[in-house]
């Protein structure tokens, strides 16, 4: 195998070590690129995961409310008409809506079962068709959305985490939208918040987790964009509770929130300006610590070390012996023209005179692929294969390149569609077990809906692309807290006669306000991590994923707090 070898000497600070570079290498190799991908496979397996860590979860969760029950106080109506005309409106709908909760499942088509035979085992089908859509939603935005929206990226030329954390983002995004849209407007129900908020916990630490195991190497990583989009995250999540306290959304709390996704746009828009000033600033950093460290090893004593003077360093000789071993080990780092170094292997979007290059080997989808596992998951899928397939064109081949406006737009139905049954579906297990609307959203529905985002990231994180992938997640919750959840609340508000949106649940306040802790966590972890995502990394996220959400869980089940009124 034929070695790039390049010159120690000219090689910045920041390049890889011996080992890490040696494993990028090996991972690079003709015989990783030729593995064959399944995302049916890949979709089971993060499935799987995530139902683990969910079910230990819940069992935590369950087994505290037992050892702590609280004595819950009646909310009778009584109380309710006595006060209602000495307060305002906006708290005498406050104690309205606190009175109960309206089911999600009295807003769907009646049933195919009655309550009985869904008790008796009928919600097995219920289960499998909601697991059908999951995929068929992951499906859909793999093959056909994520794609469209990756071929307008390589049009407009825009950097890498700049699409990631916009168009990829929104792309990956689109279940979360259309499942708040149900939320919103049809349903009018909290089941759409809390897979909006289970979503952003679910992405923030199960995707990182995704990223560290599935890449297959170490991930290294910026500190310009984390920074960038945490801070924009951060104050959407305090313009989140801002909202939310008082259990209402009005439409000028939710516009003034929707606006800040303009300006995090126009944040976008200067990047490069700004990438180049953070670039420069943390640049002229590590020249002061180099210069003083230099300063440092020229005050040290002199020692001699096998008869070679030398001060405090090892000298040439010594580390001659590695210099073969290195130089085959290291990898080319590339400056773009935004000055920021590259690994090896990377492309800047705008370098490839074809936008469409990176599916030229696609397989067409009904192409039956090989293996016993692969052929069974294909076999199992291709009703909606099938079914995408001769309504959505595969912008992917060259015949349809062009043609990515329409692969767009007919994937947003589809995923509509998907999302629908899948809501309706997770409503009726909900209600079959007695489990509230916003459990079930932040935890089965923020799991299903998130995973276009866990197979995104891990795709481009595998690429050495840790940046994008990166800001693919922070980007998909900035676009969840201002479009998904501020938007649509400001758009009921409007054709509503200015009514302020109900939000039956305060314990979905209490989880958007652990996001804050949670934002700072990550972000301390990968700091200390080196900047890099490995399998340590994704081990703590796992850990700490369960810790979240079962206190959240907690939260919904009135735990702690007498939060989440009875179903009506």
């Amino acid at each position: 195998m034929f070695h790039q070898r390049v010159n120690a000497k000219t090689m910045s600070t920041d390049d890889c070590s011996a080992v890490e570079c040696q494993k990028q290498i090996s991972t690079n190799s003709p015989h990783n690129k030729e593995r064959t991908n399944n995302p049916l496979l890949r979709h089971a397996l993060i499935l799987c995961v995530y139902l683990f860590v969910c079910l230990i979860s819940w069992f935590v969760a369950s087994t505290l409310r037992q050892i702590f029950p609280i004595a819950r106080v009646p909310r009778g109506t009584e109380l309710i008409h006595d006060v209602e005309d000495t307060l305002p409106y906006s708290s005498r709908n406050l104690l309205q809506v606190h009175n109960c909760t309206p089911k999600s499942v009295d807003e769907f088509p009646a049933d195919f079962f009655t309550e009985e035979q869904r008790k008796s085992g009928g919600v097995v089908i219920h289960i499998v068709i909601a697991l059908y859509m999951f995929c068929g939603l992951a499906y859909v935005c793999e093959i056909y959305f994520v794609p469209s929206l990756e071929v307008l990226c390589n049009l407009v030329n825009l950097q890498h985490d700049v699409a990631g954390a916009t168009l990829m983002a929104v792309g990956t995004s689109a279940p979360e939208f259309a499942a708040s849209v149900i939320g919103a407007f049809i349903t009018k129900t909290d089941i759409g918040i809390g897979t909006v908020v289970g979503s952003l916990v679910f992405n923030l630490f199960i995707i990182i987790a995704c990223c560290c195991f599935f890449a297959g190497h170490v991930v290294p990583l910026t500190w310009w964009p984390l920074v960038r989009d945490c801070t924009v995250y951060v104050i959407g999540i305090f313009g989140l509770i801002a909202v939310m306290h008082d259990n209402l959304a009005t439409w000028w709390e939710s516009g003034i929130l929707a606006f800040g996704y303009v300006i995090y746009i126009i944040i976008m828009y200067f990047n490069p300006r700004l990438s180049k000033m953070a670039n420069a600033w943390s640049e002229k950093r590590k020249q002061k610590k180099l210069a003083k460290q230099k300063e440092k090893e020229e005050k040290a004593p002199m020692i001699k070390r096998n008869g070679t003077p030398t001060y405090g360093s090892i000298p040439d000789g010594d580390a001659g012996h590695h210099s073969d071993q290195d130089e085959t080990s290291l990898t080319v780092t590339v400056v773009d023209g935004d000055g920021d170094q590259k690994p090896n292997g990377y492309v800047h979007p705008g370098a490839s005179h074809n936008p469409f290059e990176k599916y030229e080997s696609s397989r067409f989808v009904l192409t039956p692929p090989t293996g016993l596992i692969r052929t069974s998951m294909y076999i199992a899928g291709f009703p909606i294969i099938f079914l995408l397939c001769i309504t959505i064109p595969d912008c992917r081949f060259r015949r349809w390149h062009y043609w990515f406006p329409v692969t767009f737009v007919m994937s947003t139905v589809w995923i509509a569609l998907l999302a629908y049954v899948l809501v309706w579906m997770v409503a009726l297990i909900g209600d079959t077990f007695g489990i509230p609307d916003t459990v079930m959203g932040i935890t089965f529905l923020a799991a299903g809906t998130s995973i276009p985002d866990a197979m995104a990231s891990s795709l481009v994180a595998r690429d050495h692309l840790g940046d994008m992938a990166i800001s693919n997640i922070i980007g998909s919750n900035i676009f969840e807290i201002y479009i998904c959840l501020a938007l649509l609340w400001f758009i009921r508000g409007m054709i509503s006669d200015l009514e302020p949106i109900a939000i039956y649940s305060s314990g979905l306040t209490f989880t958007s306000a652990t996001l804050v802790f949670t934002v700072i966590f990550a972000f301390t972890a990968i700091h200390l991590n080196g900047w890099k995502l490995d399998k340590k990394m994704g081990a703590l996220c796992i850990v700490t994923y369960a810790v979240v959400i079962s206190f959240s869980i907690m939260y919904e089940l009135n735990v702690f707090l007498d939060v989440n009124p009875p179903p009506c």
